[in-house]
């Protein structure tokens, strides 16, 4: 019984011998990968995205106001004596609902923060981190008693 092929005919690869002269490789070449870049690799990766104010992350346990960020808290009042302002003292309320208070040196923030003053109606937290080029930096972050209607807190 034979088989119909209906007019096609089976190509099948051959040897090396078989490869036209464009196609062989010359006696005695092995291909050796080690050294050489990845063809399929890109050349040009996306640069991770960086912050542009790094924490300096404390070698010891974090105090539950250390796990949030500063501006998350909410002051919600303020103790303050006109002839003793280093003795003030500010109620902040947590995300989680959470009464905590603060003074004068107490760490807040996830950016090494400390409470650096407390004013008649604000408190004033200041962090200390790396920018991108490693230096450090100090910035400000200030909790207002009452925010006016746009900073968003309620």
């Amino acid at each position: 019984m034979e088989e119909e092929n209906n007019g096609v005919e089976e190509l099948f690869m051959g040897t090396s011998l078989e490869l036209p002269d464009w196609l062989r490789t010359p006696d005695g070449y092995a291909f050796r990968p080690e050294g050489k870049p990845d063809p399929f690799r890109p050349f040009v990766r996306p640069a991770p995205p960086e912050e542009p104010f790094r924490a300096q992350v404390p070698t010891r346990a974090l105090t539950p106001l250390e796990r949030v960020e500063a501006s998350q808290l909410r002051v919600i009042g303020i103790v303050w004596a006109v002839d003793r302002p280093d003795q003030a003292l500010a109620m902040v309320e947590m995300p989680d609902g959470k009464g905590f208070v603060l003074r004068p040196g107490v760490g807040v923030g996830r950016y090494g923060g400390k409470v650096r003053r407390i004013t008649a109606n604000e408190v004033i937290i200041e962090e200390h981190g790396l920018d991108i080029a490693g230096r450090e930096q100090v910035r400000e972050v200030i909790l207002k008693l009452h925010p006016s209607e746009g900073d968003g807190h309620g």
